[in-house]
């Protein structure tokens, strides 16, 4: 099954703080994916010079594989009427602090496999406005359960 990774269990796996395994084996059997949305995040992140080579490393490994999924033209105006909708429903909310989380949504949606991510909660919000027959499966992972492990 493909698996798209958000960038809050990238981050610390790259840090060696979480998710060895649990990453690992879905790398070897190339199953990870990744949006272009985290690639910008990762790097945005990156500012220290051994954190930028590790992430540089994982996106040049992902990227030779064709596992880095950018946005569309639709995935964006996608993004743009969920954010209507949950405006319109529950009131106004900043479209650029959701914006990322929304897009790498739909890119899960796209490949038609997991979202894993530790941030549960803004996911399973709008997972609730995309497509019912369309939606990924969400699994969260909480670190303090998987420290160094599958």
């Amino acid at each position: 099954m493909s698996t798209l990774l958000d960038t809050s269990i990238i981050i610390p796996y790259l840090g060696s703080v979480a998710y060895d395994r649990f990453v690992w084996t879905r790398l070897v059997r190339e199953q990870v994916y990744i949006s272009a949305v985290s690639v910008l995040e990762l790097l945005a992140g990156s500012l220290h010079e051994d954190q930028r080579r590790k992430a540089d490393l994982f996106i040049d490994r992902l990227e030779r594989h064709g596992r880095v999924v950018v946005p569309s033209g639709e995935e964006w105006r996608r993004a743009g009427l969920v954010l209507a909708r949950y405006q319109n429903r529950f009131g106004h909310i900043e479209p650029s602090a959701h914006v990322n989380d929304i897009l790498i949504s739909l890119a899960a949606e796209r490949l038609g496999g997991e979202l894993i991510t530790e941030n549960g909660k803004h996911f399973q919000i709008w997972s609730r406005l995309l497509d019912v027959s369309r939606r990924p499966h969400l699994l969260v992972l909480e670190r303090q359960a998987h420290l160094n492990s599958g």
